[in-house]
């Protein structure tokens, strides 16, 4: 239980009261300390949000670097859809092809010839003992078994169960019951159906024991229908001979084109420019800019407060810190050396109808970046990935800021260090403040009792004196 103090009593002096400011005045540093770690910790956050903006920006002009292609999107037209399509990447050159598809691609299809009344039919009620029904699909390396065991008491749902369950059956193959009668007199059928084009990874053959030996010289199982699985066979003009490939989509043909085979016949794909596409590109990179450009500004806002008498100064979040001017200053620098060797009328940004605004943010001018795509591709071309391989991917310089261990980590680390450094001033401060109002609450308690036996002693030599006087 805490002691009853009586502050004062003897010297009037409130000694809690004066001990209570007294450790308020020393605490001060830690107000002033907890202030800073609150700011540290906005700062902190703040650069957490601008490295995830870049993250953003990064992105966005990722897709104009030389290694992703020509710094222009490309679009591709086909003259014949039904044949097949097109996806065309910036990488793929300016031309036309024509792919004649003489055959496409397509899975096996195989079933049993028996015929089955319902689900509950046995699959091979001739069976004698256990026979291994196995399939095979694929050829080659790319060949997987599949083997399942049925007695003259399997029936066929369970049949296509233990088909579909097998471990080897994940994303080759699959089994189904198929009513190819009615529904008043159904007709099942089992039918198999291989899960990846082409002839290495969809052909589908059987391993069935003989009539004879498996089924008491039964039929069952012994007749099927097989549809194999085929590779798509197409020409490309200029490149001699039939070119044959397991699957429909075709990317490795024509460099920066990913063709999709439809159907047999000819179609010619042209490639050119995408001024529109480009155009987007680059408006959502100033976007982006600017909006980092107005979070910087507004968080480096420096504020005049003013009470009374009192003037203080409040800093924004990013007010005390360089990392975020620095970054700005690096992109109007990429901005502004970003060049064309080759280019006529255009060999810079400005040419691109790009400017830079006296708030820092930029002004885009699609109508004067679409005609100086049109009037001079290769120059817009080299400028664009130019500025982009500056910037952007790991040899851009938003990469420093934003690695591992990179500019805005090492800023937040050592504000990280700095918080724990006043973190541990404070605690200091709050046990020394708490061992000194102890020493201090013992010294007024001496104090008291000094003053209150002088006062004793004042009395009692009072009244000698006054019994003296008398």
């Amino acid at each position: 239980m805490a002691g009853i103090k009586f502050s004062g009593i003897a010297s009037g002096i409130d000694s809690a009261a004066l001990i209570d400011s007294i450790i308020e005045a020393r605490n001060a540093a830690n107000v002033r300390r907890q202030a800073d770690i609150e700011d540290l910790q906005a700062e902190n956050t703040a650069l957490e949000d601008l490295g995830a903006q870049l993250l953003e920006l990064n992105d966005l002009i990722d897709t104009f670097r030389s290694a992703n292609g020509t710094g222009l999107s490309k679009k591709g037209a086909v003259s014949n859809s039904s044949v097949l399509t097109a996806a065309v990447g910036s990488s793929a050159a300016n031309s036309s092809y024509t792919v004649t598809v003489g055959q496409t691609a397509s899975t096996g299809t195989a079933s049993f010839d028996d015929s089955y009344s319902d689900l509950t039919a046995l699959v091979a009620p001739n069976a004698v003992g256990t026979q291994a029904v196995e399939i095979q699909v694929g050829t080659g390396a790319d060949q997987v078994s599949i083997s399942v065991d049925v007695t003259n008491a399997t029936t066929m749902a369970e049949f296509v169960d233990s088909v579909n369950q097998h471990a080897n059956a994940s994303g080759r193959l699959s089994a189904s019951a198929i009513n190819v009668g009615t529904d008043s007199s159904p007709s099942y059928k089992v039918v198999f159906n291989s899960l990846q084009q082409g002839a290495d990874k969809g052909s589908i053959a059987f391993v069935i024991p003989d009539a004879a030996t498996g089924f008491g010289g039964n039929s069952d199982l012994q007749s099927r229908t097989v549809s194999q699985a085929t590779n798509a066979e197409f020409t490309v003009s200029g490149i001699t001979g039939t070119i044959t490939r397991a699957s429909n989509t075709v990317d490795d043909i024509i460099s920066g084109v990913t063709l999709q085979l439809a159907d047999v016949g000819t179609s010619t794909i042209t490639v050119s420019d995408d001024s529109d596409k480009t155009t987007e590109n680059m408006a959502k990179i100033v976007e982006k800019f600017n909006e980092i450009v107005a979070f910087v500004a507004e968080n480096n806002l420096v504020k005049r407060v003013e009470s009374g008498d009192s003037v203080a100064n409040v800093f924004g979040s990013l007010a005390k810190t360089q990392t975020d001017d620095n970054f700005l200053a690096s992109f109007r620098t990429a901005m502004t050396a970003a060049s064309s060797a080759s280019g006529v009328s255009v060999t810079g940004m400005s040419e691109l109808g790009i400017s830079t605004n006296r708030d820092g943010t930029l002004t885009f001018n699609e109508d004067v970046f679409k005609s100086a795509i049109s009037g001079d591709p290769t120059g817009a071309s080299e400028v664009l990935t130019s500025f982009a391989d500056s910037v952007a991917g790991v040899e851009g310089f938003i990469y420093e800021y934003t690695k591992y261990q990179g500019l805005l980590e090492l800023s937040t680390s050592a504000n990280n260090s700095e918080i724990d450094s006043l973190n541990e001033m404070i605690a200091n401060l709050d046990r020394n403040n708490e061992s000194y109002r102890i020493t201090l609450e013992s010294k007024f308690a001496t104090l008291e009792g000094t003053i209150g036996r002088m006062q004793s002693q004042q009395s009692a030599l009072t009244s000698i004196l006054a019994g003296l006087n008398n």
